[in-house]
């Protein structure tokens, strides 16, 4: 039986936008002022969504889970608590770079700030392992299915429409098409039509006609 996850869609496309920023870290001429405030919008946008997420699980998931296995999610706290300190940090250098007006200045400062983000994401994708290799087993030994969707339902609203938009954006596109028609399928299931069609709707935004066209044939939406 397939169970529900509370875990990997949402871990890969955090993993997409990590690779992307990563990459786009590396290849910016921080030298070039006009190309400047798109970047620090984009990684700033970013390492917001990176440290939601852990906030997300500190208050959503780790709570029952931690009834069951109270050492893994106490470790797993610490590092969330670790990524919090790098992602603030990282977001100071960019605000540096942001009001630097000597360009020379901006690229020296901008290979010290690839270097943080590599720290930062070489630590962020371990910790992501972590939480799949080890609590991703605890939430399906501790949790029914139902419970699992409810949590999932708990953290989406408690987040604006246009936030979980932008998480939708990065797992849709991350997603292999099982996964989706999994998604899908739960949704048809428990959310509102409004709620599935949103989805459905930006699916067919980002994915390509033919594949967006099976998916929904195999979730019959």
């Amino acid at each position: 039986m397939v169970r529900q996850d509370l875990f990997t869609l949402i871990h890969k496309g955090l993993r997409t936008l990590m690779y992307s920023i990563g990459s786009a870290m590396q290849s910016t001429d921080f030298s070039d002022t006009a190309a400047l405030p798109a970047f620090v919008s984009d990684i700033g946008h970013a390492l917001e969504l990176l440290a939601q997420h852990g906030g997300d699980e500190d208050h959503f998931i780790f709570p029952p889970l931690a009834e069951h296995a109270p050492d893994l999610v106490a470790q797993a706290g610490e590092q969330h608590r670790e990524i919090d300190l790098k992602i603030i940090a990282l977001h100071a250098s960019l605000m540096a770079i942001a009001a630097e007006a000597d360009p020379l200045k901006r690229v020296e400062e901008g290979e010290k700030m690839n270097r943080q983000l590599n720290d930062l994401l070489a630590f962020y994708l371990t910790h992501l392992s972590f939480e799949e290799d080890y609590l991703l087993p605890v939430s399906w030994e501790a949790l029914a299915d139902e419970q699992i969707l409810q949590i999932r339902e708990m953290i989406q609203k408690s987040m604006p429409p246009e936030r979980y938009a932008d998480f939708l954006r990065l797992m849709l596109p991350s997603a292999n098409n099982f996964e989706l028609v999994s998604v899908l399928t739960a949704m048809k299931a428990s959310a509102p039509p409004p709620a599935l069609q949103a989805v459905v709707t930006l699916a067919a935004d980002l994915l390509p006609p033919a594949r967006v066209t099976l998916i929904r044939e195999r979730a019959g939406v």
